[in-house]
């Protein structure tokens, strides 16, 4: 689910790889951690086992290319490749832009990938979506080990028919002046499939009043507002000081995770989660189905506090959120779409 604020002029995007277990998803985002300046990247973050495979999610915060006075600003993740974390799968493709999916190139890893590609087809259909419509490509990795599939075979078997993709990759590290002639570059399809939310500055305001009226009323130290696909919509107090991309994608895989486990007990959700600190506590409620509300505080305060003037707060938010949904996405200079030089500048661009 892309993201437009207007107040920031930002716009951010999910990515998710997908892809088998021990094909290559957490090195693509390793790699590019190291190859982007430290203006252009956020702190990485790995929820993994003692092996260092994935339990939960790779998460990577990127800036990019500047879009019509917009800044475009990228949340990579990955998925756990292990069968057993399905689930996981699911949550992590809340609010998904666009796919990688990330093949182990292997003889005896193909019927892996198969399946892999099939999970993702059906975890995407939970959200309503499917990989006609998702933007999505195909990278094919390992490409420097032995006993490896043709390419052809690879893209008749992963990349065709009603679900191809426009644009497959292959490991570069075996090209390192780029794929040899034959193998298409990945172009993939347009990363702008659709606009769920745009926050315009009036209503940026109205939030930004409804989150200090919370602190003041609360006595909270900082507050977030959090869409549940794991982006920062905005925030207040000594927020401003911490790093709230990463609060908020893994507080956002927190509540969904709690979520998922309210419904195996019957219930619909969790609507609040309290974590408690030495120092400093966390309170995270629902403000309505794609959003919740963070709060950190201290021992000036107290939960029972925190939490009634949480309601109060979701309350506003959630019908501010509501009218911003209602509205029409693209508006002023993002009215039109991009023309085809436009989007040829965009790729061009390279961090400083």
């Amino acid at each position: 689910m892309s993201i437009i604020n207007y107040a920031a002029k930002v716009i951010n995007f999910k990515l998710v790889y997908y892809g088998p277990g021990m094909a290559g998803k957490t090195a693509n985002l390793q790699f590019v951690y190291r190859c982007l300046p430290d203006d252009n990247r956020g702190n990485m973050i790995s929820l993994a086992t003692g092996d260092d495979r994935t339990l939960f999610f790779d998460f990577l915060p990127v800036s990019a290319t500047s879009v019509r006075g917009f800044t475009t600003k990228f949340q990579l993740y990955t998925v756990p490749g292990q069968s057993r974390y399905n689930m996981t799968r699911k949550l992590v493709l809340r609010g998904v832009d666009g796919v990688v999916f990330v093949a182990d190139s292997q003889w005896d890893r193909l019927k892996e990938n198969v399946d892999s590609l099939r999970n993702l087809n059906d975890n995407l259909r939970e959200y309503r979506l499917d990989l006609t419509t998702v933007p999505y490509v195909v990278q094919y990795n390992k490409r420097d080990l032995p006993d490896v599939a043709p390419i052809d075979y690879l893209e008749y078997t992963l990349n065709r028919g009603a679900v191809a993709s426009r644009g497959s990759f292959l490991y570069l590290a075996e090209f390192p002046d780029g794929p040899p002639p034959g193998i298409r570059p990945g172009t993939g399809r347009s990363l702008v499939m659709r606009h769920d939310l745009a926050i315009h500055e009036a209503d940026a305001a109205r939030i930004d009043a409804v989150l200090e009226r919370f602190l003041g009323d609360s006595s909270s130290a900082a507050v977030l507002l959090i869409d549940r696909s794991g982006e920062p919509l905005a925030l207040a107090g000594a927020a401003r000081t911490l790093d709230t991309v990463s609060i908020a994608a893994l507080a956002a895989g927190a509540f969904s995770s709690t979520a998922a486990l309210a419904r195996l007990l019957g219930e619909s959700e969790f609507s609040v989660l309290f974590h408690e600190g030495a120092k400093e506590s966390l309170h995270v409620s629902t403000i309505d189905d794609d959003a919740i509300l963070l709060a950190i505080f201290d021992e000036r305060t107290t939960v029972g506090m925190v939490r009634l003037f949480a309601r109060e707060a979701s309350q506003g938010l959630g019908a501010i959120l509501l009218e911003a949904r209602r509205r029409p996405r693209r508006t002023g200079v993002l009215a039109a779409p991009l023309t085809p030089e436009e989007a040829r500048s965009a790729i061009r661009q390279r961090p400083a």
